[in-house]
């Protein structure tokens, strides 16, 4: 399958190629640009961050790109590029889970499915710490079904819990996979807890420093981030439950459910016996489940698409699998090809402005790019001082955190009664319902750079 591999890796490398240029973008721009920028103006002289971009994760992520410009060069290019190993490491990574679960047949179809969710390809394309979070859960896994080298394990464990606390989450998730495989003992678990420990210790100490030197863990009630982490009542939970379920179906993975329920509908009323071999990515999906949904059902801000990855990619495996086992390998390539089709139409998703889209979680967002810089552009031919421009989050951010420039301009945070100008875009979904009414009825829409779904508007007080 190593011949077979090669489209995969050309195609990550092509599109790195495409996206090189673009600049750092929704949570990218905080995790990898303004940590980075830190670790290199500092000179490495601290692991905390200042109040205002420290969101409890350990910044090694942000560390790792300050390394790469220190090497190659701070430039968007280098950032890009500084993704590649991982990308790369995924496919193979992917490449040797497959023929656990597949015959040789299935593979090569399986894996281009796989390698086509669109929540994983919209990370893709980004300076993204949730890649290397991927690729860290997916080695750590392929060295637990195939007993491979303890080494390997213990080397897993410990990046996803540098990573981020969310890879802390992933390592206790693969743990209790791992005790229920096979058989369950005292011994066992013991045993499994020495491979885990070192991992376990090296995080432990990063957030006993941190409490340390900051007095707090995960959040505090001045952070930036403190309204995403208030508890939800019991109709939040509910709402976060359908959202949950939203996030399963988005972006043309519907078409998973719709393959699974037809099928499963046709071999019922055909009485044909439905096969459930493998209990294993079952096991797996119960046993992420339990460590990353808590936080995703009982708080107010944490249901972002990118922090289902793990889950939403050993779901398409279960998928893929299941169709496998019941379906002969004519209909399972045809199958394959509805899918594929239905990931890549995904990428064209774009629901009405009242309603919040998760733009890094597919390719939908490319067009931004370019409409951003037309609209800079139109800034700077029209003369306008940046600081009389107004936009909500991700659009207001610096260009020196964004693009790398060295003088780095930005807007400001909007304010609708002291603003002369103000740039929607859907891009963002900062905007209230009320403010989206407020500038169409009152405001003097004076140029508009959309494009492909994405919308960036300037708008002029009347």
């Amino acid at each position: 399958m190593k011949i077979k591999q090669l489209p995969f890796y050309l195609a990550f490398i092509m599109l790195i190629l495409f996206c090189q240029g673009n600049a750092f973008f929704w949570d990218t721009i905080q995790l990898g640009s303004k940590h980075a920028h830190f670790f290199y103006e500092n000179g490495f002289s601290s692991w905390i961050l200042p109040e205002e971009m420290d969101s409890g994760h350990p910044p090694v992520f942000g560390a790792y790109i300050a390394v790469c410009w220190a090497v190659f060069g701070k430039s968007l290019v280098t950032s890009h590029w500084a993704m590649l190993p991982f990308l790369l490491g995924i496919v193979y990574q992917w490449s040797r889970l497959l023929p656990y679960f597949l015959e040789e047949k299935y593979q090569l179809w399986g894996l281009s499915l796989l390698l086509s969710i669109p929540v994983f390809i919209g990370q893709a394309s980004l300076v993204s710490p949730d890649i290397v979070l991927v690729f860290g859960f997916l080695l750590a896994l392929n060295q637990i079904l195939w007993r491979g080298k303890v080494f390997w394990k213990i080397l897993a464990f410990i990046l996803l819990g540098l990573i981020s606390t969310r890879g802390m989450m992933v390592v206790l998730g693969l743990y209790f996979f791992e005790i229920t495989c096979d058989y369950f003992s005292f011994k066992k678990i013991f045993f499994l807890l020495l491979q885990y420990f070192p991992a376990g210790i090296i995080t432990l100490s990063f957030l006993i420093y941190h409490y340390n030197e900051t007095g707090w863990i995960g959040y505090h009630p001045d952070s930036p981030w403190a309204p995403a982490f208030e508890r939800v009542g019991a109709i939040g939970f509910i709402k976060n439950m359908a959202v949950l379920g939203w996030r399963f179906l988005d972006f043309g993975m519907i078409g998973l459910w719709m393959v699974v329920y037809c099928w499963l509908l046709y071999n019922t009323i055909a009485g044909k016996r439905i096969i459930w071999e493998d209990k294993r990515l079952v096991k797996l999906l119960i046993c992420l489940s339990l460590t990353l949904l808590p936080s995703f059902l009982m708080y107010m801000g944490l249901s972002q698409h990118r922090y289902l990855l793990p889950l939403l990619l050993m779901f398409g495996l279960w998928c893929v699998v299941w169709l496998s086992q019941n379906l002969s390998f004519r209909i399972f390539k045809i199958t394959t090809v509805f899918l594929l089709f239905a990931f890549w139409t995904g990428h064209l998703w774009v629901y009405p402005d009242r309603i919040s889209q998760g733009w890094d979680s597919t390719l939908g967002h490319l067009p931004f790019y370019e409409a951003r810089q037309d609209l800079l552009n139109h800034l700077q031919k029209s003369k306008i001082d940046y600081q009389s421009v107004g936009a909500a989050a991700f659009i207001n951010d610096s260009t020196k955190y964004m693009d790398l420039e060295e003088q780095g301009r930005g807007f400001h945070r909007m304010d609708f009664d002291r603003d002369s100008f103000v740039v929607y875009s859907n891009i963002s979904n900062d905007y209230t319902d009320e403010q989206l009414r407020d500038l169409k009825q009152n405001w003097l829409l004076l140029t508009d750079f959309s494009r492909a779904g994405v919308k960036m508007i300037l708008y002029k007080k009347e």
